[in-house]
């Protein structure tokens, strides 16, 4: 058999095998179906590596960047549901740039920037790239926080980066009804079903039905959603009372709402957490004007892992009022006790049977301001 009997009888198999459905032909279009791509073309980003992280700072996916440009990919099998990733940039010269991205939401009332976009097939990242510093931080000199003049197209991240609502705000009749509408508009995007998750905790079972109804049938299906029905059905038991019992600093079992103050502060707060310490003097102040107040009673909560971390912080704190610590047993429920979405820090202001009347959410110059506005008009309330 000559050669050219030879690519004809390959050929022939071939076709053979590809009417009996034996062999796969556009493998291309096939592997795009399994996989999400996430690229970039931005002008000023130097030639070098990128790094996509997941929320743990593991790597998932890297790439070479060239004029600007990047590709990055992952297997769809891995995420069923979009995850929020991060991007880590190595130029030549071994500096670090860390990405940010503009976004519409509000954060104390104001916009702000995330270091995360949702992992998604088709995101794309362009724009020219600026450097920032924020105010009063302190960076290595191989470290820069970069940001992207164009916020990120995608499906999910349009939604995250153009919705401007504070999920962290007081809820009443009329912010539900906003974000009724805000999920009729948006049915598919995970974006606001993690904020939802995140602050269900200030929303009554009434308030979250009609929330909850208004995704399509898809997010219906994930595994978020039957994790928010799940903690509803069980909050009942672990919500935050007058009878939740922390371990106190003497290792005495503490009731964390003072059922005898009707207003009551719960700090929540961690040893590693940098703005959580940097709050600390203006909380001292707050103390000394209200400590004497019959009324009104603070208590910082740590959610350090680690007992020990938490007694030589409190320790080299001195913080005159009462300190707690979330125990192992209450740890998997934190959300429930004090609808923490994670952020620190934390601070709460409940009634005398530990409803939360208002929730405020990370430190700024602004903060002590807030807290003490906050206590003025619930006391006057009362």
């Amino acid at each position: 058999m000559n050669k050219t009997d030879i690519i004809k009888t390959n050929g022939l198999i071939y076709l053979l095998l590809i009417m009996a459905g034996l062999v796969t032909v556009s493998c291309q279009n096939v592997d795009a179906q399994k996989t999400m791509y996430v690229s970039g073309s931005i002008e000023g980003l130097p030639d070098g590596w990128i790094h996509m992280l997941d929320q743990q700072s593991n790597v998932i996916d890297s790439a070479i960047t060239t004029n600007g440009s990047f590709d990055l990919s992952v297997a769809n099998s891995k995420y069923p549901e979009p995850i929020y990733v991060s991007l880590d940039h190595f130029d030549s010269t071994g500096t670090k740039r860390m990405f940010n991205f503009k976004m519409s939401k509000l954060y104390n009332g104001r916009p702000w920037m995330t270091q995360y976009l949702l992992l998604e097939d088709g995101a794309h990242i362009s724009g020219t790239l600026i450097d920032f510093t924020p105010k009063d931080f302190t960076l290595s000199q191989n470290i820069k926080l970069v940001y992207p003049t164009n916020k990120v197209k995608g499906t999910q991240n349009k939604v995250m980066n153009t919705l401007a609502f504070d999920f962290a705000g007081k809820w009443d009749e009329e912010r539900v009804d906003s974000l009724k509408n805000i999920i009729k508009n948006n049915s598919h995007s995970y974006y606001v079903l993690y904020e939802l998750k995140g602050n269900y905790g200030s929303l009554d079972d009434q308030q979250l039905e009609v929330l909850l109804n208004g995704f399509d049938k898809n997010l219906k299906k994930s595994s978020t959603f039957r994790d928010i029905e799940r903690r509803i059905a069980i909050r009942v038991q672990k919500a935050l009372s007058g009878s939740t019992v922390l371990l106190s600093l003497d290792g005495e079992k503490t009731h964390v709402i003072d059922t005898a103050k009707q207003l009551n502060m719960v700090i929540l707060w961690a040893s590693w957490c940098g703005p959580c310490r940097a709050e600390i003097p203006d909380l001292k102040d707050l103390y000394q004007q209200y400590a004497g107040n019959k009324d009104f009673r603070m208590v910082s909560v740590s959610l350090d892992r680690e007992k020990a971390n938490w007694t030589k912080a409190a320790s080299q704190e001195d913080m005159p009022w009462e300190q707690l610590w979330i125990t192992q047993e209450w740890m998997p429920y934190q959300q429930e006790l004090f609808s923490f979405d994670g952020s620190m820090p934390t601070v709460l202001f409940t009634d005398s049977k530990g409803k939360i009347i208002q929730k405020f959410v990370g430190y700024d110059k602004e903060s002590l301001v807030k807290y003490k506005q906050a206590i003025t008009q619930h006391l006057k309330n009362l």
